[in-house]
């Protein structure tokens, strides 16, 4: 509607101009035509009939133009109403149209700020949601720093620097003076099996385990000063008492290797030794002839041959095979001449 009335406007001002030019020329004419008469009618001689025609004629065409510009302007006043009242009527369109438009961008602005205020609330929610998150996060760390920084008082006593040969039993004997023992750990080395110098010990009580590491901190003991302390942090020695409440059994290898060695063997496994030593003697002696080296040496060959001679182990296993053949060949014989 609006462009539609912006150029039917822009039609009327063309008509309009055209017009106004029409009007300046006709004025033009009318003037010249006034300027004749006067001219005649201050003249002393009578026109002539000729001149007389012309200006009735000029005369009447005047009064017909006279009323036609009446008329005319009646039309062009009629005309300019309706021109106002289509231009009042494109302007209430055009109103309406602007206050239609602003509503909908009233509604959409509206629509937008609402999308924005739900975003934003959303926003906020999320953030809200992070920062209670955040905030426990920094609270569990706080809380985990001031537990490994504050000291936890333990009923657990460590106690270094100890003398030889006290072990599991006279730590027992001597620190149950101060009160209940619940637990106690000696740790021992697991090649040789002996203590470490240091030992762990837990009371039922924390004020015990005070009193036993302050007692007992710097003691004189074979020879030997004594180091107590009371164990402040639980994460550190919870793991350290697994292995309390099993005995130590000490493990001689030794021992176990002589008693293998001094063990009596069976043939069976005297002959896989011996086939074994024999093989690798071979495997040896064929790698010397491979790289040039004729060397005949003793080996575990040698040994051997020389215990089969002094036993006579080989030859009664001879004895025996010649006897089997020469039996055997007595009977072929007998056979044949049968």
């Amino acid at each position: 509607m609006a462009k539609k009335t912006k150029s039917n406007i822009k039609e009327n001002q063309s008509i309009n101009k055209k017009e106004s030019k029409k009007k300046e020329e006709n004025k033009k004419k009318v003037i010249e035509e006034e300027e004749e008469l006067e001219e005649i009618s201050t003249s002393k001689k009578k026109p002539t009939p000729k001149k007389q025609s012309i200006i009735n004629k000029k005369s009447t065409q005047k009064k017909e133009k006279q009323t036609l510009k009446k008329v005319k302007n009646k039309t062009k006043k009629e005309e300019e109403e309706e021109e106002s009242k289509e231009e009042k009527i494109s302007e209430k369109e055009e109103e309406e149209e602007s206050k239609e438009e602003k509503k909908d961008s009233i509604s959409e602005e509206k629509e937008e700020s609402e999308e924005e205020e739900e975003k934003s609330e959303e926003d906020s929610k999320i953030n809200k949601d992070n920062i209670k998150k955040s905030k426990s996060r920094i609270e569990k760390t706080q809380k985990a720093i001031e537990s490994l920084t504050k000291p936890k008082k333990t009923s657990v006593i460590y106690v270094g620097h100890l003398p030889w040969g006290f072990d599991e039993k006279a730590l027992y004997k001597y620190f149950s003076q101060f009160g209940t023992i619940n637990r106690l750990y000696n740790p021992r080395s697991t090649l040789s099996g002996r203590s470490k110098g240091y030992a762990f010990i837990e009371f039922l009580d924390e004020k015990t385990a005070e009193i036993a590491a302050k007692t007992m901190n710097n003691y004189i003991l074979f020879d030997r000063i004594l180091k107590c302390n009371v164990i402040e942090d639980k994460s550190k020695y919870d793991n350290m008492f697994k292995n309390a409440k099993k005995q130590f059994v000490f493990n001689d290898k030794y021992k176990k290797l002589l008693e293998k060695q001094e063990k009596e063997q069976s043939k069976e496994e005297i002959k896989i030794k011996i086939d074994t030593l024999l093989k690798r003697e071979e495997i040896k002696r064929e790698k010397m002839k491979e790289e040039g080296f004729n060397i005949n040496f003793p080996g575990y060959k040698s040994i051997v041959e020389e215990y089969k001679k002094s036993h006579n182990i080989g030859e009664k296993k001879n004895k025996g095979n010649t006897k089997k053949i020469e039996s055997v060949k007595k009977k072929e014989k007998i056979k044949g001449k049968k």
